[in-house]
């Protein structure tokens, strides 16, 4: 697979998982899309992931401290893979996805300009994309296994309007 195929994987993946997340946040508000979408569609994937975790300590105390955390975690990882890949320039590897990669980020602060260089692999970018691939699966988890059984208490527990 040729690099610009691993970074359009990682881009893709990482989308789907954003709004995965994202979806989570709307249930646990017990809000529609339309709401949902208004509260987050703005944030910051690690805003989204700071209020996903307040929600679900909050609204949903049966999910696991543990499960939770390692959960953020894997997040915010896969958060950082992404964005050293897509805001780098990857040089060489292109177009049959054969030979080295070299990431290559540049920044310009007060101390000047600096270049970081590291080597990567297509195996390294395929991890990338499969984590975050595997980490959308699980949110989906999440949401049927943890978040949806909240909708279904809190119906459970509102009150009756019949007479």
């Amino acid at each position: 697979m040729s690099v610009l195929a691993l970074v359009r994987e990682i881009a893709v993946y990482f989308e789907f998982l954003d709004q995965s997340v994202q979806s989570l946040i709307w249930h646990l508000l017990g809000a529609d899309q339309r709401t949902g979408q208004i509260v987050t569609s703005e944030m910051s994937f690690r805003r989204v992931l700071n209020l996903f975790a307040c929600l679900v300590r909050h609204r949903a105390p049966h999910v696991s401290q543990q499960r939770l955390d390692d959960f953020v975690a894997r997040l915010n990882r896969a958060n950082e893979n992404r964005n050293r890949i897509i805001h780098s320039r990857l040089i060489g590897g292109f177009p049959s996805g054969g030979g080295e990669i070299l990431r290559m980020k540049i920044t310009a602060k007060q101390k000047g300009v600096q270049f970081q260089f590291q080597q990567l692999t297509h195996a390294e970018l395929k991890a990338i994309a499969d984590e975050l691939a595997e980490l959308s699966a699980e949110s989906i988890d999440f949401l049927v296994t943890d978040i949806m059984r909240i909708a279904s208490n809190s119906s459970a527990e509102a009150p009756s309007n019949s007479a």
